[in-house]
């Protein structure tokens, strides 16, 4: 390998390591218990809205079924339920943050607020109503989303066994028939007047026997597969009623778990509204004490005021610009401006060894100046021209 492309790599790993220390610093540096929270502030936030949703899905069903008593019209109770949880779920959690607010919130002089028993009232009230709608619909909720057990069906054990015997008794008949016929064949060929002959009698009376041994078997098996039938829709029978009793006692525990969780949900809600708004008033704090001792901006009442601010306006504003320009990372080609200030615009330049270095268009013009390379006085060129154009844009 050269010394130039070694050369190119140990300056690629500088910037990687740079990079590296820079996000590490970032990472690492002193942060205030705001800062530090400010993570779990907005995951309570996220959480706090989705169990809303969960306890006013719950108590959704309750309103419904309520609101079925009522009227039929799907469309009318849907936008009654809707619209009534809307107003008691966005109640609970003004009222709740409000009453949580006041309780932890203390004045100037170190005084507790009053407290608002109107608005407490309200969230007792409201809250009260959501947890008992979903109490009572708790039960039309499981019985909604419940899945119906897989039951055997009498009817299909029946029809089976029915078919089974069907075909056993057309077997058996086959055969008996098959032994009548053989005897009247013999006794066809072998009477006289009507008698059959002593030579063949014993063979008529061999086929007669085996056609009523068929029967007999008949009947044998029939009386089997009947037996066979009871047992299936006995059994069957006992495990539908078993599924039966399995399914009821797992509806009456998540009906009973329902009404469980949204006393806990709202117990959650609180606590989490809890850590908002302790977090809000402790950020409210460490705002206001690092704001201490400057200028603040209030509402301005005269035309000096008014003058004053817009002053103030434009330092924060150009003190922005520059906390932009000081932080933003440059690569070849971009224009370095210095809005409001006596610097000169620079443009960034990437030399041969792959390093950025920013340039003034004077510096450019020494440079040209000095370049004997056609193709590197022709890029240089290229920068100076970019540089000038921006300056007259």
């Amino acid at each position: 390998m050269s010394d130039e492309a070694l050369k190119r790599d140990e300056i690629i790993n500088e910037k990687q390591k740079l990079k590296r220390l820079k996000r590490l610093k970032k990472k690492q540096r002193y942060k205030t218990v705001v800062e530090e929270e400010r993570p779990l502030y907005h995951t309570a936030r996220f959480f706090s809205v989705l169990i809303q949703f969960c306890t006013a899905f719950l108590a959704s069903c309750g309103m419904a079924a309520f609101l079925g008593g009522i009227t039929k019209d799907k469309t009318t109770i849907l936008f009654i339920t809707v619209l009534a949880l809307f107003i008691i779920e966005g109640v609970i959690r003004a009222s709740g943050s409000s009453t949580i607010r006041n309780t932890i919130k203390k004045e100037d002089d170190g005084s507790v607020r009053p407290v608002k028993y109107n608005v407490l009232i309200a969230l007792i009230a409201f809250t009260a109503i959501s947890i008992f709608t979903t109490y009572a619909g708790s039960d039309a909720t499981v019985q909604y989303f419940a899945i119906s057990p897989d039951y055997t069906v009498i009817d299909s054990i029946e029809e089976k066994y029915s078919n089974l015997i069907a075909l056993d008794n057309k077997k058996w008949n086959d055969k008996s028939l098959y032994f009548i016929n053989e005897a009247k064949e013999i006794h066809k060929k072998n009477n006289w007047k009507g008698v059959t002959v002593s030579a063949a009698q014993e063979v008529v009376a061999n086929n007669k026997a085996d056609a009523n041994s068929m029967l007999d078997s008949l009947t044998k098996h029939e009386s089997i597969l009947l037996r066979a039938k009871n047992t299936a829709i006995k059994e069957a029978k006992d495990n539908n009623k078993e599924l039966l009793s399995r399914h009821e006692k797992d509806k009456v525990f998540y009906t009973k778990s329902l009404k469980y969780v949204s006393i806990v949900s709202y117990i959650l809600l609180f606590i989490l509204l809890y850590f908002i708004e302790q977090h809000e008033i402790r950020e409210t704090d460490d705002l206001e004490e690092q704001l201490k001792g400057k200028d603040s901006i209030k509402n301005p009442t005269t035309v000096d005021e008014v003058e004053e601010l817009k002053k103030k306006l434009e330092e924060y504003k150009e003190d922005i610009e520059k906390d932009v320009e000081d932080n933003k990372e440059y690569k070849d080609g971009d224009i370095k401006t210095f809005e409001g200030s006596t610097k000169v615009n620079r443009i960034i330049v990437k030399l041969d060894d792959g390093s950025l270095k920013e340039y003034k268009a004077s510096e450019l013009r020494n440079w040209i100046k000095n370049t004997t390379g056609k193709e590197r006085k022709k890029e240089l060129q290229t920068y100076l021209k970019k540089l000038q154009d921006h300056g007259r844009a």
